[in-house]
């Protein structure tokens, strides 16, 4: 991180990064990333929820935001600002009131005139409502996107904790395909509640993974019910008729793609050969 050479910076005449904006669909780890950059940086997090204070702004001057701002800025640390876009909208949005569009005003001036020892960062769900001044003032701007196939595996192993080992090999593979269109937070509840249930109630921790996935996603894609076919066939002992009954097709439809999975490996065996 720039920061962390933040000496060899300056003595080359160079500021290192003061302002961070994360910008993301909700759930997707901003102000994770945020809580690890102030533990990479070895400062203290300071969050202000701007969606609820927002509020206590109307019908006062800027000046409410510039002292806690100002709080802040007294000790070095990492500043949050979250729900930014809650009051940096674009000053040209006609349904705002007026305060809104000076609290504006105060977050630019804040913006080029932040420390050097602290670090603030501004995380939105709704980038595309934020001021264009506003969004050219940050020093970077990081899109947070959602994980992909290797980060759903990560977070599907780190939720089930010690319970991952019992798992038939490749199950979490298969799961996390099946998790393309969740966001970090949903596929980590998701799993918590899996791991809690097979605890309490000791049902088998394979078959409550492929009931929540099939309760989060009742209608399955194609692909999505070829590969959960596939993986129950390898992983249980389930027939056809109850893989089918499992994933809300029909009997004819699933073993229509195990018959499909086994002619691709037979064909690639003659290639081969």
């Amino acid at each position: 991180m720039e920061r962390a050479e933040c000496e060899k910076l300056l003595k080359e005449g160079f500021a290192p990064p003061r302002t961070l904006l994360l910008k993301g669909m909700p759930g997707t780890g901003k102000t994770m990333l945020a809580k690890w950059i102030a533990h990479k940086l070895g400062l203290p997090l300071v969050v202000l929820d701007l969606a609820t204070a927002i509020s206590s702004f109307l019908g006062k001057t800027g000046s409410n935001l510039r002292r806690s701002l100002d709080y802040a800025r007294a000790t070095p640390c990492v500043l949050l600002l979250d729900e930014f876009d809650a009051i940096a909208k674009r000053r040209d949005d006609a349904t705002e009131v007026g305060e809104l569009k000076r609290i504006v005003n105060v977050l630019l001036k804040e913006l080029e005139d932040w420390p050097l020892h602290s670090v603030l960062v501004a995380a939105t769900n709704h980038p595309e409502l934020l001021d264009p001044a506003i969004h050219r003032r940050f020093d970077v701007v990081v899109e947070v996107l959602l994980p992909g196939q290797a980060e759903r595996e990560s977070i599907l192993d780190r939720a089930c904790g010690r319970f991952a080992v019992t798992l038939p090999h490749g199950f979490l593979v298969a799961i996390a395909r099946c998790l393309d269109e969740c966001n970090g937070s949903e596929i980590d509840t998701l799993a918590q509640s899996v791991v809690r249930r097979h605890v309490i109630e000791g049902e088998d921790l394979t078959r409550c993974f492929v009931d929540a996935v099939v309760f989060r996603l009742p209608r399955l894609r194609k692909e999505e019910v070829a590969v959960l076919s596939r993986m129950l066939k390898e992983t249980t002992d389930l027939t056809v008729r109850e893989i089918a009954q499992v994933v809300g097709k029909s009997s004819s439809a699933v073993q229509y793609q195990l018959t499909k999975k086994n002619t691709k490996r037979i064909s690639r065996r003659k290639s081969h050969a």
